[in-house]
């Protein structure tokens, strides 16, 4: 089995029910999901995972309007949790980043340039959670994304994220018909495989059958699988339900 350590937790998601649909979602690829809230435990604990997936919403939270939050979600990562993260991808193993993963390990400056993208509060925004449309975006043609349609799902899009000059969308989003925004791309860092997805606020995003097929064929592309096998991957059993 190919074994990935996802971590988890934060506040206004349900971080848990989320992190197990991903792990159902991929266990019939043959991966085999570690769930973990202990961030700094588990990106330190030297043990070597196969994909590593961030499903949180964790930062410092120094700032005053944090205050009533920072002692249960506050976190400053480890220098062995960050050096853990290095290690990880040093390795060439991949890292697959969840919707509010750009917003996460905001004391790692490489964060945002690992990931592709990452929230600034004085920036970054986002319209209320409602119906949005996800389109195909610069990579026509690329094997995760290839014969599937656009859709429509009830999730947020981010705005105004700080990304990196190399990032193409390969999903666009558009809320409340407004301009369109990257909601997915994949990129390398140095020699390791790197995906974002910006959507997944809950189960019933993740469980859209084009997103939850989006979901699969970015981890196959993450781990190096073919190109017939990802175009060939579906929704999977646990899709919509």
């Amino acid at each position: 089995m190919t074994s990935n350590l996802l971590l988890m937790s934060g506040f206004n998601h349900d971080f848990p029910a989320t992190s197990a649909a991903m792990a159902r979602l991929l266990s019939d690829l043959g991966v085999d999901t570690e769930i973990t809230d202990d961030i700094n435990g588990a990106l330190s604990s030297g043990r070597h995972y196969d994909l590593l997936t961030v499903n949180a919403l964790r930062f410092t939270m120094d700032e005053d309007r944090f205050a009533d939050r920072r002692a249960e979600f506050g976190l400053h990562l480890t220098d062995a949790a960050k050096a853990g993260i290095l290690d990880h991808l040093s390795r060439g193993a991949p890292l697959l980043g969840m919707h509010t993963a750009s917003i996460c390990f905001d004391d790692f400056p490489q964060w945002g340039e690992i990931l592709g993208g990452y929230w600034d509060w004085n920036i970054s925004w986002h319209p209320p959670r409602g119906p949005i449309d996800v389109f195909t975006g610069q990579d026509d043609g690329n094997p995760i994304s290839d014969g599937l349609p656009g859709f429509s799902v009830t999730d947020e899009v981010y705005h105004d994220l700080i990304l990196q000059p190399d990032v193409r969308g390969l999903m666009t989003g558009t809320a409340a018909g407004g301009p369109p925004h990257p909601v997915m791309w994949t990129r390398t860092w140095r020699n390791a495989r790197v995906a974002y997805d910006a959507l997944g606020h809950d189960v019933t995003s993740i469980g859209n059958p084009v997103h939850a097929t989006l979901i699969r064929r970015l981890a196959q592309w993450l781990l190096g699988r073919p190109a017939a096998e990802i175009r060939a991957t579906g929704p999977g059993p646990d899709a919509d339900q």
